[in-house]
């Protein structure tokens, strides 16, 4: 695609990319009037994005990624997370399914590629992949917490008071995005 665009990204290349496709979609979906986008995501990429969360001890909306999610306006869905990516392309050949490879994919120049060759392929349909996939309940665990601290008024120390240093840390990073929605702070930095 970046020799079609004639672009170099600055910086990320996995986050313009991103930022590149959905931006793409969310034109498409426009022009075409549509409700949503399905997008192919599968539960090894689900698994992916977890283990990275995980590893950045990022704060979290939702761990791994959602089934459907609004990104620059437009609903995107993905029906395919319970399935996984070997089960999806033994389906594409035996019934011949047209599809492609990102040959990005192949190499671990991207972290997301060194999880994916180095633990992700090795799992299987081992008990680990079953303790990450319990990820509803920790997103649950994630909607009653926030919802909780949503509905404190943050900025009344009377209020600061009885919350653990987790609650402490979630809700200051709130009050961080009540000011600049994209801006995130750190578990590691909210914490200290």
């Amino acid at each position: 695609i970046l020799d079609l665009l004639h672009v170099k990204p600055d910086g990320n290349f996995e986050a313009w990319a991103r930022k590149t496709r959905y931006e793409f979609f969310n034109k498409v979906a426009a022009k075409n009037n549509a409700k949503a986008v399905l997008v192919a995501h599968q539960q090894d990429d689900l698994i992916e994005t977890y283990l990275m969360q995980k590893k950045r001890g990022n704060f979290v909306k939702n761990w791994g990624i959602a089934e459907k999610t609004s990104i620059f306006g437009t609903t995107i869905i993905r029906p395919l997370l319970k399935f996984t990516k070997a089960e999806l392309t033994n389906y594409c050949v035996q019934n011949r399914v047209p599809f492609s490879i990102d040959k990005t994919n192949l190499t671990d120049d991207y972290e997301r590629n060194k999880i994916r060759h180095n633990i992700v392929a090795k799992m299987g349909k081992e008990k680990r992949r079953e303790t990450i996939l319990d990820i509803d309940a920790k997103n649950r665990y994630i909607d009653s917490r926030d919802s909780y601290l949503n509905s404190l008024d943050l900025h009344v120390v009377e209020n600061l008071k009885p919350l653990d240093d987790e609650y402490l840390a979630v809700g200051l990073n709130i009050m961080v995005r009540r000011v600049d929605p994209v801006a995130s702070v750190s578990m590691t930095l909210a914490q200290e």
